[in-house]
């Protein structure tokens, strides 16, 4: 029923531990998708696959993890995908049960497990464990990017939350193919607050799964496998805001961003790909069941009180 992608570059003994983390704990139950993104290490990572039976592609040159995740949701053989990293640990024997259970509960939702903060030994680390996300507008170098939410949440089983965070994101491979999923998306940076407004704005939501906790390890932007190239960080914002907001404010967000890290480099790839953007905002402007002012209201919401269920509940009682 559940297929783990995981796409990964230069990962070494880090990969081998995560995989074994999930065969340790759930057994075959889960179909492992290994996705190579031109790792040159020299590890033999086609025997890792085979090692732990795990289907496995190599691509020679990065597309970077936006890319190899949707191309691993239009392989996956089960209805319902989680993308992971490749350096995460879990703790419960059933784990992917509980996100089957949560995903068939709302299947047009996307959802994201508590995240627990490790350090590179896999020991839990010093910060709070993240559940869920929201949008932070305090700079604009953090302009529609995901802001961790630390508050636990103990309403719903499932509650409702802006955005996923936290390299578990989990869904049905039919609704996240129906918004889009992350197509458009260059490298690396932005994943999290595209999907999740497209799955907002497409009347779906997006939920925390509150009983699932998976450890990830967090390590700085140097030690990451993609390294942040702020070009393609800045464009893939600029593409959301392109294709999500409302024509008459766009020229607005696009001066907010001039100032940035990379803007000229990033405008140039918008160029280069302009009318596939234009194509993009056409199907999502049609597709869209709420403006993104939907969602705003929603993420403020969250930040007043932490809880959108008496929020709709609310809003539901006015309607009527």
């Amino acid at each position: 029923m559940l297929t783990a992608v995981i796409t990964f570059r230069n990962e070494g003994d880090m990969l081998v531990d995560t995989v074994a983390s999930i065969r340790e704990t759930s057994g075959s139950a889960v179909s492992i998708h290994l996705i190579n993104d031109g790792s040159n290490d020299g590890y033999d990572y086609r025997a890792v696959a085979e090692c732990y039976s795990c289907r496995y592609d190599f691509f020679e040159h990065s597309r970077g993890p936006a890319v190899n995740r949707n191309f691993g949701v239009d392989k996956a053989l089960t209805p319902y995908v989680i993308c992971l990293d490749a350096h995460m640990r879990f703790y419960q024997s059933d784990w992917h049960e509980r996100v089957i259970a949560a995903i068939q509960s709302d299947p047009r939702a996307l959802y994201c497990t508590v995240s627990r903060p490790l350090k590179p030994d896999a020991s839990r680390a010093g910060g709070a464990d993240g559940h869920g996300a929201f949008l932070g507008f305090e700079s604009t170098e953090r302009l529609f990017l995901a802001e961790w939410n630390t508050v636990p949440l103990s309403h719903d089983p499932y509650p409702k939350i802006p955005l996923p965070l936290g390299a578990t994101y989990a869904f049905d491979a039919g609704f996240f193919k129906e918004i889009g999923g992350y197509i458009g998306l260059q490298q690396y940076g932005g994943e999290e607050a595209f999907a999740g407004m497209k799955a907002w704005m497409m009347g779906g939501s997006c939920r925390l799964i509150r009983d699932v906790t998976i450890g990830h390890i967090y390590r700085s932007i140097q030690e990451r496998p993609w390294q942040n190239n702020s070009s393609c960080y800045l464009f893939n914002r600029i593409m959301l805001v392109a294709t999500l907001m409302p024509e008459q404010d766009l020229d607005t967000y696009f001066t907010q961003f001039s100032d940035a890290s990379g803007y000229q480099n990033a405008v140039k790839i918008f160029r280069e790909h302009e009318g596939f953007i234009k194509n993009l905002r056409h199907y999502l402007q049609d597709k869209k069941v709420y403006d993104a002012d939907y969602f705003f209201e929603i993420n403020k919401a969250f930040l007043e009180n932490h809880n959108l269920e008496e929020y709709f509940a609310e809003a539901l009682g006015e309607c009527s």
